[in-house]
Parts: structure tokens; C-alpha cells; sequence
């Protein structure tokens, strides 16, 4: 294989080192040549590219993956949840898109696995992107029958259509529209902790002429692959 001009300088160098002719340190240079473990180590005929077809080679998938894992979801409920707000402001045109913020007037959740109020003054704001893509951002406080405390975290999308950009700067936005958020609960109580561990869904629609959301909390979990026998 005909050596390129930078490799022909890389191992005349290398060479020159091994035979002592080159030193390559101020200390080396009162020694003796170094051993020829040394030119095995640093033989030029080491520094080669590996060949386009080894390379290629090693990045094929194997034969052997002939289809990809299905998995089916688990869905268990957990509540109902609705919320109605004070008036709703809009914030107008943010470098991010347009802003609409949300305070919690009253909220109930109620499920067989939590029951209690959403706190009023809790706060949301949704940001409607130039695409008509609206993000949810939900920061809430819960408080339970029992009196547990829970905080709620939940982003979210909901689909205004290729016009909602321009619908959300005049603030006319559709009056209802169906949406999908991911929650989080949290809390310290020793009794719901294992709400903590969950991924949860989110499945409602708003209500915007109303002031309100309404949805129906899910925990999800991966019930494993459909396609394994046994």
C-alpha cells in the first residue's frame, strides 16, 4: 500500500527516535537508545486506518435481530380530575411563542386511588409555539381527604392546528380541544409514597370558553414483549 506524504514523515520520525538518532526528551538524550520492545510498541506498521469495509462491517446489525420487541401497556386509573380557573390572561408574544397564564380558582380529584382538592392560586401557563403546538406547565398543590399534601407536576401538548399560532395573537383560541400531559405526584406522606414511583398519563379536554380542564388520571407501567412465547 503506497504511504501517503504525513505517514512517510510519522514513520521516518518514529525511525529516527527508536535508532537514537532523534532524542525525543533532554533526559532521553544522555541515554542509550531505547530497547526494541520500544519499536514494537511504536512500529510504524501499528499506525494503520482500518479498512472502509472492516468499518462498515462492524456497524451491520447482525442477522440474528430479525424483528424489534412489541410491548403492551399496563393502564391502571386512578382518578378524575377538574379544575376550573379565574379569567385567563394572556401575556401576548414571547420569544418562546404566545403566553396564556392560568390561576387555579377550585379543583377536585377523585379516584379510587386519591381523593382531595386542587389548592386555588395554583398556577399554570400554557405557551402556544408557531407551529399551533400549545405546551402545558402545570405546578399544583393537592390536598388529600386525609389531609396528605401532594405536589403535581404535568407538562403536556395540545394540538390548537396549523392556524393556532395565529388564533392564539388575536386570543381566539378554540372554545374546547382535547389534550395529553404526563404528571408527576409527589409527596412525603408515608402512606401514598408509592404514587411517587409511578409514570402517569394524563387524557382530558379543555374548556377554554369555561375556564376549565377536566381529565382522567392513568398510572402506566410495561406489561412486557407480545411477541416472546411463554
Amino acid at each position: 500500500m503506497r504511504r501517503g506524504p504525513v505517514k512517510m514523515i510519522i514513520d521516518d520520525l518514529l525511525r529516527a527516535i527508536v535508532r537514537g538518532s532523534i532524542p525525543y526528551s533532554e533526559e532521553q538524550a544522555s541515554r542509550e537508545a531505547p530497547t526494541r520492545s520500544l519499536l514494537d510498541i511504536y512500529s510504524p506498521s501499528n499506525f494503520r486506518v482500518a479498512a472502509k469495509t472492516a468499518l462498515v462491517a462492524a456497524m451491520t446489525v447482525s442477522p440474528l435481530v430479525t424483528q424489534m420487541d412489541r410491548f403492551a401497556p399496563g393502564v391502571r386509573f386512578l382518578a378524575a380530575v377538574g379544575v376550573t380557573f379565574a379569567p385567563i390572561q394572556s401575556i401576548g408574544e414571547t420569544p418562546d411563542g404566545v403566553r396564556f397564564d392560568f390561576l387555579v380558582r377550585e379543583g377536585t380529584v377523585d379516584g379510587p386511588a386519591l381523593r382531595g382538592k386542587v389548592t386555588a392560586g395554583s398556577s399554570d401557563h400554557m405557551i402556544i409555539r408557531p407551529d399551533g403546538i400549545g405546551e402545558i406547565r402545570v405546578r399544583a398543590a393537592i390536598v388529600a381527604h386525609d389531609g396528605a399534601r401532594f405536589e403535581i407536576d404535568e407538562r403536556g401538548t395540545i394540538d390548537f392546528g396549523e392556524d393556532g399560532y395565529k388564533k392564539a395573537l388575536a386570543n381566539d383560541l378554540p372554545a374546547d380541544s382535547p389534550f395529553v400531559i404526563c404528571p408527576r405526584l409527589l409527596t412525603g406522606h408515608r402512606k401514598y409514597q408509592w404514587l411517587n414511583r409511578l409514570q402517569c398519563l394524563g387524557i382530558g379536554w379543555t374548556r377554554l370558553d369555561e375556564a376549565r380542564v377536566d381529565y382522567s388520571l392513568f398510572a402506566v407501567t410495561s406489561r412486557g414483549p407480545l411477541n416472546r412465547a411463554g
